[in-house]
């Protein structure tokens, strides 16, 4: 078992409810009060050459005209994360025409056009709002060229 220092220990912790969060918050519907949270568009991204998880470290901007979501994979998550499996969610109760980009270190700048999301038949029973139809990508990202 590898041993950590309180400062070690402190960021791992971080890291992992980071992830909690990212995994449990789109489940959750949102965080209390009297609101329902769909999201319009949940990706999960991957390696494309060997199909792992690649969420870590990434960054995923989402917009739609002037609206913009920006949501941030956990830098520097330990091996054993790493293979947890991971949608990100966003376009949050809104319906629009996005796009959807994915940056990160160790791979090319993958991107969406056109992704569209409509309002589905449902409607919130917190807020009588309506429920976006969900879509769900596969970002499978290129490596980086090796030099």
């Amino acid at each position: 078992m590898l041993a950590l220092n309180r400062t070690e220990k402190a960021t791992h912790m971080k890291k992992l409810a980071i992830s909690a969060l990212l995994v449990l918050l789109p489940l959750m519907g949102g965080c209390g009060g009297e609101t329902s949270a769909t999201f319009g568009i949940m990706v999960q991204i991957r390696d494309a050459q060997t199909g792992e998880q690649a969420w870590y470290d990434a960054v995923m901007i989402t917009s739609d005209g002037a609206y913009a979501d920006t949501i941030r994979g956990p830098f520097g998550a330990p091996p054993s994360e790493k293979a947890n499996v991971v949608w990100l969610g966003t376009a949050e109760n809104r319906p629009g025409t996005y796009t959807v980009m994915i940056t990160h270190p160790a791979y090319q700048t993958w991107r969406r056009e056109g992704v569209r999301v409509r309002t589905g038949d449902g409607t919130s029973p917190f807020d009588g709002s309506d429920v976006p139809e969900t879509v769900t990508l596969v970002a499978e990202l290129q490596p980086l060229p090796q030099n």
